[in-house]
């Protein structure tokens, strides 16, 4: 099992997107590189969530300025590993290995978005650590929510925050493409997790936000239909599009794009992990 890296090569294309979209062979020239090695490159970048395509070319994403702003002398190249702090609060919780290591897979996943809901964290983390939970919710509320908020730098929402979001408070760092600890994925496998597919998608921060909403929603009811859905993601932000019209045009597409989420024969959405069975 591997860890993705990120070569000085690849810092240079995220530093020349910092400025603007561009196309592929304006990159290419800019950076010193031929338009086939540049391809590849932005292939693997797209991939890791630090560019995605846009209108112009490619442009880079959230993951990718943070990853640019992150401290450092060419340690784009090396894993980000747990803190000391983390490590010793983690130690003193006296937890079983496997269980430790959720704790610290969830604290990896925060750490590299820099932001996540709740369902975002669990989607990423359970289906790797389950614990022997039979569902999610379970492993949640059980064995992992009460101890991520202990962690150092970690800030669990208050009782104001209604999309659930959990913060990182120091400088988010990528370990790997969609912020986990590595394993092992299926070569055909573009996007690992729900958050990992929203930021690397050519998406308004207002449709990430509804789709993040309406997964909120499918994991806690276990399926939705349509309507509680449109309801749902329409009420999540301010837009004066209608219900209708905002889940048709800006959620749905997007919705549909989102590994583990799929609309059933029943005409129900249903999430059933992020890891193909």
């Amino acid at each position: 099992m591997s860890t993705p890296t990120i070569s000085d090569d690849d810092a240079s294309i995220l530093e020349y997107l910092a400025d603007g979209a561009a196309e592929s062979a304006a990159i290419a020239d800019a950076v010193g590189q031929d338009e086939g090695e540049t391809a590849e490159r932005l292939d693997g970048l797209i991939e890791g969530g630090l560019v995605r395509e846009a209108e112009d070319g490619y442009e880079i994403t959230d993951s990718g300025e943070r990853l640019l702003a992150a401290p450092g002398d060419s340690t784009a190249d090396s894993r980000v590993d747990t803190p000391p702090a983390v490590d010793e609060a983690i130690d003193e919780m006296d937890l079983a290995p496997d269980h430790a290591e959720a704790i610290e897979e969830a604290f990896a996943f925060l750490r590299h978005w820099g932001e996540a809901s709740r369902a975002e964290v669990i989607d990423a983390v359970y289906s790797e650590n389950p614990l022997e939970y039979a569902d999610a919710e379970s492993w949640w509320d059980e064995a992992i929510r009460d101890a991520l908020a202990t962690l150092p730098d970690i800030e669990p929402p208050d009782a104001s925050n209604e999309d659930r979001t959990w913060r990182y408070a120091g400088t988010p760092g990528r370990e790997n493409g969609d912020g986990r600890l590595p394993f092992d994925v299926p070569e055909e496998r573009t996007y690992g997790s729900v958050k990992h597919a929203l930021e690397s998608r050519d998406v308004t921060d207002r449709q990430r936000e509804a789709v993040a909403a309406a997964f909120e929603l499918l994991l806690s009811k276990g399926g939705a239909t349509d309507e509680d859905l449109r309801a749902h993601a329409h009420d999540a932000v301010d837009v004066e599009a209608s219900a209708g019209t905002w889940w048709r045009d800006a959620v749905e597409p997007v919705l549909e794009a989102v590994p583990g989420i799929k609309r059933t024969d029943d005409g129900r959405w249903r999430y059933s992990g992020d890891r193909p069975t």
